[in-house]
């Protein structure tokens, strides 16, 4: 092994085969002005396959000869570099395989010239130049730009065109500085690998065309974004390292798949974006954000706050200004120390429709407002916050606008459910109304809309939530009975009729009739309001009633939507009076007084009376006159010596004609003894009071049925008395107290 030395000379080198060292490799230094070129026209190799020598030249290149289209294969066993001092060359219609090597370009200007093709492999291109040079176009596989030996900091001007750079992308060495241009030419740069700003190093961003990184970007330097936009792709997980400025940046998921992002920590390691930060993921391509030590936060920067995209799972992030954290968007996850971020809050569950007085409406039911309360119950991500209900209602038919009519008061929430609602006015009426909801917090963030009822789908347009009717049922006509009005029931004392017809109740539908029955119109002293259902007509027989007094049936209607006719009334009824009355026989034929029987004889019937009168009844008894002889009107049976007012014991040797009553209570005493003592007749109506009912009579207590007394008669007579046959007429009325 030797050295092929060009330093004292300045001749060129051709090889038209393989350019190679086996086992035991030698050295090439060809430092001068000399240009090494292998033109071959068969495929062939190139450099040391052994040692860890480096191969030097000034310039190198590689080119096609005769009209063939080869390949020139890097050798990988030498652990040394290819270090070109000036220019490398790929002529055309040939292509260069770079194997593992590293390929450091040296040289100022135009380092590398590529007509033909670049097959990077897992080369590395290193631009090592202290002074400004041109970073060519191509598919790198590692690309490094480290100036070295620097005295006045370089500027590399990457070229036009698209840089493929399967590997990594290193700008500055860490020591020297330097400035790697991309602003100038705007190339597109799509990187697989990471990309690492070393200290005392610039990178100047294009700002029309794209830098995409699937890799991590690491920046202990500077870099500049010129109004750029950075993309991060792919699926691996990518870290950010350092603290950078970013205009544009981009971390979607929905074109490559799922992707992890990790944050550095600390407010020194801030990532600013002073244009737009685009983040956002899809359901089965979660875009996750982390900070690179959990549990610690990452800081960022934005000019003002905006909603992220969706299915985004996020941790630990920070801004300490309320005006630049980010507002979620839907499907979210809130994994906890994110004080970077507005967690909307949860949808509305338990959601309902009440009147004004919190009675429920039923799905589909009508309400009599013009105003309806909507409720739910909510709760947020956050531990604490303020939560409003907002509601938009439709008519059936009219699609959702997302734009709700109102949010109700704020609600104060800490951690555990709260209820929240709205009221809206207005509504029209004869409408049919759907509805649907969404809680609000104090940062104005939103969940999304459920429409109600809650239900696995929703509820379609066509189907209605609430009907709104304000309009009372009208008209109507009542009568006493259960056909024609009538002016007395049949004489009941516990039951009345009545019956109606005419009550519109056409926009909501009748939902019943009730009726109350008073001794005035409108009264309800007699029955309170009582449900009948959708029957037109009522008979009620558990009342209480009495003769003598009038009886109004009032009627009301109550529709569907809970509205109430104004009463209509009846012109009333009485209750029928009714009497009756008999005795049990109107001849009353004494014995023969004579010796046998004492001269005396007692005769009885009895008296039975019926009625509904209210105070009860009256018996009244008297004679034409004392009894008389029917030949001899001149003699007479004297009276009993007792009295009406003083009714006496019959004594012996007592003699006269009276009567006795077995009624046990008259005129407020017992004073016939229950029969045992005696009155004198009245001569002339009116009479005297034999028997009474005037405890009061009611639908309570029932009327007076067949109350029956027993009237006695008794005559007794000296044996002086003529013998003769004696006769008068006693005469009784009924009198029933109304």
């Amino acid at each position: 092994a030797g050295t092929f030395d060009t330093s004292n000379g300045t001749a060129n080198v051709t090889v038209n085969g393989h350019a190679v060292c086996g086992v035991t490799c030698g050295v090439i230094n060809m430092t001068t002005t000399n240009t090494f070129t292998q033109n071959v026209a068969t495929n062939k190799t190139f450099g040391p396959n052994a040692g860890s020598a480096d191969w030097i030249f000034n310039n190198l290149s590689f080119t096609a000869g005769w009209s063939g289209v080869p390949t020139i294969t890097t050798q990988t066993g030498n652990s040394g570099k290819i270090l070109i001092k000036s220019v490398l060359t790929i002529g055309a219609n040939i292509t260069l395989n770079a194997a593992n090597k590293t390929y450091e370009l040296n040289g100022a200007g135009t380092p590398f010239v590529k007509t033909g093709n670049l097959t990077a492999s897992t080369s590395t291109f290193k631009y090592s130049a202290p002074a400004n040079l041109t970073v060519a176009a191509a598919n790198y596989y590692n690309i490094d730009c480290a100036a070295a030996n620097v005295v006045t900091s370089p500027v590399y001007t990457v070229s036009s065109g698209a840089f493929d750079i399967a590997g990594n992308l290193t700008i500055g060495n860490s020591t020297d500085a330097m400035i790697v241009n991309a602003n100038t030419n705007d190339p597109t740069i799509n990187l697989t690998g990471n990309m690492s700003i070393t200290a005392n190093s610039t990178f100047i961003a294009s700002g029309s065309s794209g830098f995409n990184i699937t890799g991590n970007w690491s920046n202990t330097g500077w870099f500049t974004h010129s109004n750029g936009t950075v993309v991060f792709k792919g699926t691996g997980a990518s870290s950010l390292i350092g603290s950078s400025n970013f205009y544009n940046l981009v971390m979607d998921t929905n074109s490559d798949g799922a992707k992890q992002i990790n944050f550095p920590t600390g407010s020194s390691n801030k990532q600013i974006i002073s244009g737009t930060w685009t983040i956002d993921g899809d359901d089965s391509k979660i875009l996750t954000l982390r900070s690179s030590t959990q549990g610690t936060a990452w800081y960022f920067d934005i000019p003002s706050g905006f909603t992220s995209g969706t299915h985004i799972d996020v941790l630990d992030s920070y801004t300490a200004d309320v005006a630049k954290k980010i507002l979620s968007g839907n499907s979210v996850t809130n994994s906890g120390n994110n004080t970077g971020w507005i967690f909307p809050p949860n949808v509305p569950t338990a959601m309902g429709q009440r009147k004004t007085n919190n009675n429920l409406i039923n799905t589909s039911d009508w309400t009599n407002e013009s105003s309806v309360k909507f409720t739910a119950m909510a709760n947020d991500p956050d531990a604490s916050d303020t939560l409003y209900l907002c509601v938009e209602k439709d008519l059936i038919g009219t699609s959702f606008s997302d734009n709700e009519d109102q949010c109700g008061s704020g609600i104060a929430y800490s951690g555990t459910y709260v209820n929240i609602d709205v009221t809206l006015n207005g509504l029209e009426d004869e409408k049919l109304y759907h509805w649907h909801a969404r809680v609000k917090d104090s940062s104005g963030a939103y969940s999304p809309w459920v429409s109600y009822p809650l239900s696995p789908n929703g509820n379609e347009e066509s189907v209605t939530d609430f009907r709104v009717d304000s309009s009372a049922p009208t008209g109507g006509l009542v009568n006493d009975g259960l056909e024609a009005d009538i002016d007395e029931n049949d004489g009941s004392l516990t039951s009345l009729s009545a019956n109606w017809s005419g009550i519109e109740a056409t926009v909501s539908g009748l939902l019943k009739y009730e009726y109350a029955i008073g001794t005035t119109q409108g009264g309800t002293d007699i029955k309170d309001w009582t449900d009948s259902a959708t029957n037109a007509s009522v008979t009620n027989s558990s009342l209480n009633l009495i003769t003598g007094k009038m009886y109004y049936f009032s009627v009301r209607a109550i529709d569907n939507a809970g509205n109430v006719s104004t009463p209509i009334y009846s012109d009333g009824q009485l209750v029928q009076p009714t009497l009756s009355y008999s005795i049990s026989n109107t001849l009353i034929e004494f014995d023969i007084l004579n010796v046998d029987n004492g001269w005396q004889s007692i005769k009885s019937h009895t008296i039975s009376t019926s009625t509904n009168a209210s105070n009860g009844f009256l018996v009244y008894g008297y004679i034409d006159s004392p009894l008389t002889g029917l030949d001899r009107a001149d003699i007479t049976i004297e009276n009993f010596i007792g009295t009406w007012a003083t009714p006496l014991s019959w004594g012996s040797g007592t003699y006269g004609f009276g009567y006795t009553s077995s009624d046990a209570y008259v005129q407020g005493s017992n004073r016939f003894n229950s029969g045992s003592k005696y009155s004198a007749f009245s001569i002339g109506a009116p009479g005297d009071v034999v028997a009474d009912h005037t405890n009061a009579i009611n639908g309570t207590t029932g009327a007076a049925e067949n109350e029956t007394y027993t009237i006695s008669y008794r005559v007794a007579v000296p044996n002086t008395q003529a013998a003769l046959a004696y006769q008068t007429y006693a005469h009784y009325i009924v009198s029933p107290r109304f």
